[in-house]
């Protein structure tokens, strides 16, 4: 019985091994695709937001990706006219590889953000940081959650966005 109970208990540590290093591993690629929601506050006006967000990622090493992030973002004001943005962002993250099928990571990213309210468009240098964990389903597909910071500026506003991501990554 104790050896049944030790092999049973080893093939579960490999198993649970295998499947935190999927996608970790240097050359490795991932896609992914992620929803959000949040709320903005900006010179006392209260605004709604729903994300989509696209994610592709090469891993350089086996604990640093680059990745290239697109969010599409339309904003609904408690008053005022809705408005839509774009932000392209380049994102490198180091993953911290642990024994289990959870996958910790941070990172930095940097970009444009491209906005439109009111027929009038604008762009703006956005940056900021970001944690998140994976937690691998399979050897080639997580869940991704991941918590957000992103800093810009329209003409005299300043934005700060914090936000809570959700999200499926495959890895191939």
């Amino acid at each position: 019985m104790k050896k049944v109970l030790v092999g049973g208990l080893c093939a579960l540590m490999v198993v649970g091994a295998t499947s935190a290093f999927a996608g970790t591993k240097a050359g490795d690629k991932q896609v992914g695709l992620q929803f959000a929601y949040d709320r903005m506050t900006v010179d006392d006006s209260s605004n709604s937001s729903v994300i989509l967000i696209g994610t592709f990622g090469y891993f350089v090493t086996n604990r640093i990706s680059m990745g290239l992030t697109a969010t599409a973002n339309t904003q609904i004001p408690e008053q005022g006219d809705t408005s839509s943005s774009v932000f392209a962002e380049l994102e490198p993250n180091f993953h911290f590889n642990t024994a289990s099928t959870i996958l910790p990571y941070a990172g930095i990213h940097a970009g444009m953000a491209v906005s439109e309210s009111s027929g009038k468009s604008n762009s703006a240098f956005d940056y900021g940081a970001q944690v998140g964990l994976k937690s691998f389903i399979s050897e080639s597909a997580a869940f991704d959650t991941q918590l957000r910071y992103t800093r810009y500026s329209y003409e005299s506003l300043d934005f700060a966005d914090l936000r809570l991501q959700v999200g499926l990554d495959l890895f191939f």
